[in-house]
């Protein structure tokens, strides 16, 4: 895992270095595959606003596929346009601001949490709780689902969350999982708890999708 980070951090280095020097557009190959990384406002916007832009690149969300399966993130083209408006709603400004009161008690909480932890003399690293908020927020305000901490530890599933990223980074940049018998024996080897615990959020996510389904239609 360390070395994951410091080789990606000296990617972002070099890539910080180079938009310095050459300006805010590059190529990059990946192996056989080229692509276009640019830091220019005007460019982006170009590309998030057309309704052309709408097919991802095939290498890097193949593996977002192998790792989540099909969904909002790895659709393509008309079918991404079409059932990406499911996602609506969620960004509505009265939705949002009703996420505030959430985002104001974890904050204070997180705040508690690291005086406590400095009292204590423990020295968590800050990274930990953050982690562990973000995964609160993102049940509570997604999901709608709190987390029982007499039920769940909350540490130990923010730290599959982080291994179940790890994986789908893993599938999406390094091309040898694009090969199946590789992809199901590492599935079944190094990445066996990150796969499981992609599994248990997939159902509780699916879960939670019936209960509100259910819902609007008894209203």
């Amino acid at each position: 895992m360390y070395i994951y980070a410091i080789l990606h951090g000296v990617m972002l280095k070099t890539f910080i270095e180079i938009a310095h020097n050459n300006g805010k557009n590059m190529m990059l190959y990946m192996g056989p595959y080229i692509f276009l990384l640019t830091s220019d406002p005007a460019v982006i916007k170009d590309v998030t606003a057309s309704k052309q832009c709408i097919d991802k690149p095939a290498p890097v969300y193949d593996g977002f596929s192998n790792a989540l399966s099909r969904g909002l993130i790895t659709l393509q083209g008309d079918h991404w346009s079409r059932d990406r408006k499911i996602m609506n709603p969620a960004f509505k400004v009265k939705n949002i601001l009703t996420f505030i009161p959430i985002f104001n008690r974890k904050a204070n909480a997180l705040i508690e949490c690291i005086d406590e932890d400095i009292e204590s003399g423990r020295k968590t690293l800050l990274l930990h709780f953050l982690r562990e908020m973000t995964l609160n927020i993102s049940s509570e305000t997604i999901i709608g689902r709190q987390f029982d901490e007499t039920e769940h530890d909350i540490k130990l599933y923010s730290q599959r969350c982080t291994l179940a990223m790890e994986y789908i980074c893993e599938l999406s940049t390094n091309f040898i999982y694009l090969n199946g018998f590789v992809r199901d024996i590492a599935k079944k080897t190094i990445f066996k708890e990150s796969s499981e615990m992609i599994d248990i959020l997939h159902s509780v996510i699916v879960e939670v999708s019936k209960l509100k389904h259910v819902h609007i239609l008894r209203n």
